[in-house]
């Protein structure tokens, strides 16, 4: 298990855990700073895929198929205690095809979905062609922002990065979407107010998901998870705690 959740914090007995995946190419870095934001109430658990940080070595997954089997395999022993998903951009799609493969004597236990920075699922999109060189995806990272320059100009970094957000980007693109009902926990989607990618109107579309559905506009672009984590995970404690029965406390960085 510490392969797919090398980052996790420690659980409480009694309180949630979140289970997180960032976006195309990313890892499970990207949340390194939750368990902070947080709280010790809410045990971060992110998900590192195969091609990224410390599983570098191991291929990109490429297809849906194996995708899933292997993540559903990691994380179905969150399924036995209270859980929130979250998912960044891919990550949203991977943590919905998550919530509705959750058997119907745990499902229960799914306490709330986030999202963030994708559009609605039954959306097609264009993404950049196929065959995009990888010029062509530095360019296009630099256009959703969020990427410092000396990141996107260190060509070590980038030779490693390139193809596992190759990858992921070939997997959102041939998402086989297939509605299994509305989801039985709310949904909230997060859009960055700059978003150079993603439409209010697109993110939006996640209302089909769900019953219980609200979106949270915040400062940033397509990566506002890193500009304005504190404002998202804030939303997130509250909301998680109180489906989870319990009193949310003031923010334990940076009341927002």
């Amino acid at each position: 298990m510490r392969t797919w959740f090398p980052g996790s914090s420690r659980p409480t007995d009694s309180g949630p855990v979140l289970v997180c995946l960032a976006g195309a190419g990313g890892g499970a870095g990207e949340f390194r700073e939750w368990p902070a934001l947080l709280g010790d109430r809410i045990a971060v658990a992110p998900l590192a895929l195969p091609g990224r940080e410390r599983r570098l070595r191991e291929p990109p997954l490429q297809d849906w198929n194996t995708l899933m089997r292997d993540v559903r395999t990691a994380v179905r022993p969150w399924f036995l205690r209270p859980f929130g998903l979250f998912g960044h951009s891919f990550g949203a799609l991977v943590m919905l095809e998550i919530a509705w493969s959750i058997p119907e004597r745990y499902r229960h236990n799914l306490l709330h979905m986030y999202v963030s920075s994708q559009a609605g699922p039954r959306l097609i999109r264009t993404r950049p062609p196929k065959d995009i060189t990888d010029e062509g995806l530095t360019a296009y990272l630099r256009l959703l922002g969020g990427t410092p320059e000396q990141v996107l100009d260190n060509k070590a970094f980038m030779d490693a990065y390139l193809p596992s957000l190759r990858a992921d980007m070939l997997l959102e693109a041939g998402y086989p979407y297939r509605s299994r009902g509305p989801l039985d926990c709310p949904v909230t989607a997060f859009i960055g107010a700059d978003d150079p990618d993603v439409t209010t109107e697109e993110i939006r579309q996640w209302h089909v998901e769900t019953h219980d559905f609200s979106v949270v506009q915040v400062p940033g672009g397509h990566f506002s998870l890193r500009t304005s984590a504190d404002r998202i995970t804030d939303r997130i404690r509250r909301s998680l705690l109180t489906r989870a029965g319990e009193e949310p406390s003031p923010a334990p960085i940076g009341d927002t």
